[in-house]
């Protein structure tokens, strides 16, 4: 019950971002603030990096590329969304995190692509205190309605990163 309340407070959350005013140099601020607590400092700091906003599921989010990696930011109220996706070898790393009034959670998500075969797995081993349990089918469904980014992990930022926190629960 806990849970699907978490998950019905971020749907409003996301639903309702669409409509507030968004002040575009404090969300810009708070992700280069995200960025370091998280230990992506340096991305901004890349040669090539790049910042820029990004409509996403009816809100705003701050937007850092580097060469390898990317990372993203939305918040309203009191909970701060920021995820990243790193270049593998064989794939995406995606990792979201979420702060709902000062409680985190966290998980990430592993995608392979070789000779046409795709894998979907959870990374348990680098969510430190995640507690999450995810409904496979769903992110299968997003994550192949995705595959056209293929091993573009750049598109994967905006195609299945949000849509991680649909088919995971709390």
């Amino acid at each position: 019950m806990k849970k699907l309340a978490i998950l019905a407070v971020l749907a409003v959350i996301f639903a309702s971002f669409a409509a507030a005013d968004v002040n575009f140099e404090k969300l810009k601020a708070a992700h280069m603030v995200a960025m370091k607590y998280h230990g992506h400092a340096t991305l901004a700091a890349e040669r090539d990096a790049s910042m820029i906003f990004m409509s996403i599921d009816k809100g705003i989010a701050s937007v850092c590329y580097g060469k390898e990696m990317a990372s993203a930011y939305m918040e309203k109220g009191n909970s701060k969304f920021y995820w990243t996706v790193e270049k593998t070898q064989s794939g995406v790393l995606i990792s979201s995190k979420v702060n709902v009034n000062g409680v985190k959670y966290s998980r990430t998500v592993e995608v392979s692509i070789n000779e046409g075969e795709v894998s979907i797995r959870q990374r348990t081993d680098l969510d430190e205190g995640a507690r999450v349990s995810c409904d496979w089918g769903c992110l299968a469904k997003k994550f192949f309605g995705c595959i056209s980014c293929f091993k573009d992990w750049k598109c994967w930022l905006s195609c299945a990163g949000p849509g991680i926190w649909e088919c995971c629960s709390l």
